[in-house]
């Protein structure tokens, strides 16, 4: 339900087009939707996917010009909170005397910022995030819905709740219908641009199957499609990509061989990685990242996941912790505390400072407050669940998910609100 604000097209070049919105220009492609100059259109994750109406989007943006005003204040008012009374050590101020100067830091001050920091210095840490957040990216933070299709999965991975071995779940797919009925409602009756549909890798959904889904969805909703179905071959993905799909959520967990092959049996981290590059190379908007807590894991292989994500050039950064679920092999981990999932988005802000970080529904499950403390620590996009409820509670991947009994109106209602109060404006006009 990303409110894109309604842009003007001022240029057009080949695959791209140049769109204004309240004097600020941004570049964006083409390819799902032709246009004049003249034209308005909505823009998501940097491609116009709609146009509308002159007359409709001039209202549009009478509306919007007063709140987008309002917000970017109060973004402004909070970044710029003083930082007095926060006690700050020797080392840690060496640091951020680097960070302020641009010089490049070491392993080992990567490591101190990521679990050697105190409290205060965490706290700082993650003010300092959100001040680079408004500085790369401004205040725009996208929220968009994901639509959970199916449970079944023919993967046997130790960490994740609906792997093959679970024999206590209750298994389910989305009929067609019932994949579409949810699409007009995220789309026509919540205002959705952007819509992720995920599943385990479920042999059910041959290239035919997934082909037939995308284009009924084409055929009938402006909307940018994800999809996040796991490992398919580059000619499948293909196929979906020339139907119209132009994202991909694919996550490769971890950055460390050994601990990949270990949580994913017969599976090599070398493939996964390659598949993800051969979705770039497709022409994909990709969203990857990693788990936070896995066993045998160090602060090291950390500082590896978040170097590799911004070494493959996503269009967001997707991770989150682990939470051990009862019915696999990793159901007495600990998960981790939300204080360290906030250190490991910031240092992912500061690493990348022009990256997307969704505040993934794990993090948020890890505690109330999560989502907020997340997005003041340099994260800048939310994902809200609008799969039919009955069939959110069995995609059961790890335990006790925030969304899965809240109905969509209500988690909308709840992240404006939020966003409202951080200065956030609920859009996503493209990059510059």
């Amino acid at each position: 339900m990303c409110y894109a604000i309604p842009a003007r097209v001022i240029k057009i070049e080949e695959r791209f087009a140049t769109v204004e919105y309240f004097g600020q220009k941004r570049k964006v492609l083409k390819d799902l939707l032709d246009f004049d100059i003249g034209d308005y259109v909505y823009v998501q994750a940097g491609m116009a996917i709609r146009k509308i109406p002159h007359l409709q989007a001039q209202s549009i943006l009478k509306t919007w010009k007063v709140l987008f005003s309002k917000l970017k204040n109060q973004d402004e008012s909070l970044i710029n909170k003083s930082y007095s009374g926060l006690r700050l050590s020797k080392p840690y101020d060496a640091i951020i005397k680097k960070i302020d100067e641009k010089r490049r830091l070491s392993v080992t001050d990567y490591l101190y910022l990521l679990n050697g920091v105190s409290s205060d210095e965490g706290k700082f840490s993650q003010q300092l995030a959100n001040r680079i957040r408004n500085k790369y990216i401004d205040n725009s933070c996208c929220i968009h819905g994901i639509i959970e299709i199916s449970n079944y999965c023919v993967r046997d991975c130790l960490y994740c709740g609906i792997r093959k071995s679970n024999k206590k779940l209750k298994r389910y797919r989305l009929k067609l219908n019932q994949i579409l009925e949810a699409v007009d409602y995220a789309v026509n009756s919540r205002g959705f641009k952007v819509l992720v549909l995920q599943a385990g890798e479920d042999a059910y959904y041959t290239k035919a199957r997934v082909l037939e889904i995308i284009r009924k969805i084409r055929q009938k909703y402006a909307v940018l499609i994800f999809l996040s179905l796991g490992e398919r071959s580059e000619s499948d993905y293909q196929a979906f990509f020339d139907a119209g799909v132009r994202g991909a959520l694919l996550r490769f967990e971890s950055a460390n061989p050994k601990i990949y092959s270990a949580l994913r049996p017969e599976k090599k981290l070398e493939d996964r990685l390659k598949l993800i590059k051969s979705l770039k190379n497709i022409g994909y908007l990709v969203a990857t990242g990693f788990l936070v807590g896995l066993p045998n894991e160090t602060d090291t292989d950390i500082l590896n996941n978040i170097k590799l994500t911004k070494k493959l050039k996503p269009e967001m950064y997707s991770f989150g912790p682990l939470i051990p679920h009862l019915d696999t092999p990793l159901a007495s981990l600990k998960k981790i505390r939300l204080a360290k999932m906030l250190r490991v988005i910031s240092l992912a802000r500061i690493i990348d400072k022009k990256s997307r970080i969704l505040v993934t529904t794990a993090t948020e499950t890890l505690a109330k407050p999560a989502k907020e403390k997340a997005l003041s620590a340099g994260a800048n996009s939310l994902m809200i669940n609008v799969t039919p409820i009955d069939f959110r509670r069995l995609y059961d991947i790890y335990p006790n998910r925030r969304s899965r009994n809240i109905k969509v109106e209500t988690q909308i209602a709840r992240s404006l609100k939020l966003l409202y109060r951080l200065g956030r404006a609920p859009t996503d006009i493209g990059a510059q």
